[in-house]
């Protein structure tokens, strides 16, 4: 009966934070009819979910303040956004992220040496991981020219 109890409220705990991340970075605003909302993630929503560029970029770093890091939608956000200012903040907010492996493989696949953000990823890159970051210079020989 007790390893009931324990697994019910730990499993209870898991779907209710996937379900607050979701309510977060999804379109739909669906989920708030069935839960009772807490204005600071409806709020979130809305600033993610805003034609104004700067509201979403509050959005984003309300994600970071709150520590709602959620490497897929930021990565699916990164691709869609336009904003220069945007994509670099986002590249930044993923640069906290636990799923390191993810962010650097991420990084990784969009470095383009003719993009203006590609010092930033530099920076980022040896930021989470220094091995990871010369290997990756050794492979793509990055000259010391480009180097940050």
């Amino acid at each position: 009966m007790p390893v009931l109890l324990v697994f019910g409220y730990w499993s209870g705990r898991f779907i209710g934070n996937r379900f607050l991340l979701n309510l977060i970075s999804s379109d739909s605003l669906f989920p708030l009819l069935i839960s009772r909302p807490v204005d600071q993630f409806y709020e979130i929503a809305l600033l993610l979910n805003s034609r104004n560029p700067y509201s979403r970029l509050s959005g984003y770093y309300s994600l970071l303040d709150n520590k709602m890091i959620n490497t897929q939608f930021l990565m699916e956000r990164f691709q869609k956004e336009e904003n220069y200012t945007i994509k670099r903040s986002i590249l930044w907010i993923l640069s906290f992220s636990d799923d390191t492996g993810d962010v650097l493989r991420f990084y990784s696949s969009i470095f383009s040496r003719n993009d203006p953000l590609m010092k930033d990823i530099l920076v980022l890159m040896k930021r989470i991981d220094r091995d990871y970051f010369m290997k990756f210079i050794e492979k793509n020989k990055i000259d010391n020219t480009v180097m940050p």
